[in-house]
C-alpha cells in the first residue's frame, strides 16, 4: 500500500513509497527538503522530497495519529509526534491506554 507519492506539476507520480500500513495523521515537508509522515503501526518516516528515498526512520512504540511537528532548539533541529490515544487527546506519559508525545533529535 502506498505510504507516501510525489506528483509533478503534470499529475505524473515523482516518486512513491510503499509502506507495510497506511500513513495516517498528514504529513510534513520542511523547507530543507524532508516529508515527514508516520503509520498506523507506529513507524515514523523523513524521506528526500526529490528522491523519495529514505533519509531516517524509527519505531515509535504505537500509531502516529497526527502530522509531525518540526522544531530547533539550541542549534539541534527535533522531530515531534503524538503517539497512541485514539481519543486525540495527549496525556502525561504513562497514563494507561492514552497517548503521548516523542521526540527525536536529528543528527545531520
Amino acid at each position: 500500500m502506498p505510504g507516501a507519492i510525489a506528483t509533478r506539476p503534470t499529475g505524473t507520480v515523482a516518486w512513491q513509497l510503499a509502506t507495510s500500513s497506511p500513513a495516517i495523521g498528514g504529513t510534513t515537508v520542511t523547507s530543507g527538503g524532508l516529508v515527514l509522515f508516520g503509520t498506523e503501526h507506529g513507524t515514523l518516516y523523513a524521506l528526500d522530497a526529490r528522491t523519495g528515498r529514505i533519509v531516517w526512520k524509527a519505531a515509535a512504540a504505537g500509531p502516529i495519529g497526527a502530522a509531525p511537528t518540526v522544531y530547533d532548539f539550541d542549534r539541534a533541529t527535533y522531530v515531534a509526534v503524538t503517539v497512541g490515544g485514539a481519543d486525540s487527546f495527549v496525556y502525561d506519559y504513562p497514563y494507561s491506554g492514552a497517548g503521548f508525545v516523542r521526540v527525536w533529535k536529528l543528527a545531520w
